[in-house]
């Protein structure tokens, strides 16, 4: 059987990194032999890795970047545009490279990937959403060689990503409203503290913030200083950005709702969103980007153009404690159908890459 290379390595610093493990689960499972090829210098290349570990167990090769190795390979790549660097260094002629950037709005593709696109690079670009292939075409200036019906795959029974494989009751005796992401400004609001005091419950609220660190504080306000307005106000758990399997498990099974709110940023297909819907937690997000086709509203979650509707959903989930249960229910079905269903994804991996 024909072997898949996938350039760049399982991480946790953004939704590529466990969506190419997904890729490299589902390939296995399936058995497809897999070899994974990263930089010479990469953590990955000790044996005694974590991630390393992990990826030994699913018999998957990983093996350093050295000339010649990537010539006639049929290649997998979410977002590690270094993989054109090592193309062209090489002169290498893949039989195929199956490419996805990771972005959406402005700045949808970086420099190295409009180089690609221009020469012709890829193979097949791979969008997750019609608003994400909307975006790249208009950064690349042209339309770009895409097969449609992308199926990321999300693995529920993953050995690495661990998320709740069943769905189980959550203690109503506090509302628990959790918030994710990296620490990076363009992921927050200015207000979302201000946003946060204003949410409206029947039991006392508690907020959960994952991803805490000096660029966020920069751009809406260390709230942990005394000096702060909102200082002492809210109850609040802040972490981090983890890596974490067991850490970012224990924050979706504690999560009521996932309060996923920004101003001027545009996501495409936030693995957060997965995870949400792993756990039975209803999202309220910005009707922007990708998410109106991940989001069904009013069933396994809420969309809003308005701030002021951010406030009111999560208030209402807030004393409705059955509806965010039959929301979460329903997000938690759609993605076992979906995206978590092998058979459902199997059909576009199999024409792509076999």
């Amino acid at each position: 059987m024909k072997t898949v290379t996938i350039w760049g390595y399982l991480h946790h610093d953004g939704g590529a990194g466990t969506e190419m493990l997904g890729a490299v689960e589902l390939l296995r499972s399936k058995g497809v032999p897999v070899r994974c090829v990263v930089p010479e210098g990469t953590d990955v290349l000790d044996p005694a890795e974590p991630r390393r570990r992990y990826f030994d167990s699913l018999g998957v090769e990983t093996v350093a970047w050295r000339p010649g190795i990537l010539e006639g390979a049929t290649i997998f790549c979410l977002g590690e545009s270094s993989l054109f660097d090592a193309l062209w260094r090489d002169d290498a002629t893949p039989a195929k490279v199956l490419y996805g950037s990771t972005m959406i709005g402005v700045g949808a593709l970086n420099d190295a990937e409009k180089a690609a696109a221009a020469a012709g690079t890829v193979t097949s670009w791979v969008f997750q959403t019609e608003a994400q292939k909307e975006a790249c075409e208009e950064e690349a200036g042209a339309d770009l060689p895409c097969v449609p019906g992308y199926r990321p795959y999300f693995n529920l029974r993953s050995g690495w990503l661990r998320v709740p494989h069943t769905l189980a009751p959550k203690a109503n005796d506090r509302f628990n409203v959790g918030r994710i992401s990296r620490d990076c400004p363009h992921k927050w609001h200015p207000e979302t503290w201000e946003q946060f005091a204003r949410i409206v419950a029947p039991r006392p609220v508690h907020f959960t913030v994952m991803g805490w660190g000096p660029n966020a504080a920069a751009k809406v306000g260390d709230i942990c200083q005394p000096w702060h307005k909102l200082h002492g106000t809210l109850n609040l758990t802040w972490h981090e950005h983890t890596r974490d399997p067991a850490a970012l498990e224990a924050f979706w099974r504690e999560q009521h709702v996932l309060f996923h709110f920004w101003d001027d940023f545009v996501e495409n297909c936030p693995r957060v969103i997965m995870e949400a819907a792993a756990a039975g937690v209803p999202v309220i997000a910005n009707h922007r980007g990708g998410l109106p086709q991940v989001i069904r509203h009013g069933e396994t979650g809420l969309l809003f153009h308005d701030p002021e509707d951010a406030i009111f959903y999560t208030s209402n989930l807030a004393f409705d404690h059955a509806e965010r249960d039959r929301m979460g229910a329903a997000a938690r079905a759609q993605l076992e159908a979906t995206y978590a269903n092998p058979d459902w994804c199997w059909p576009w991996w199999e024409t792509q890459l076999l």
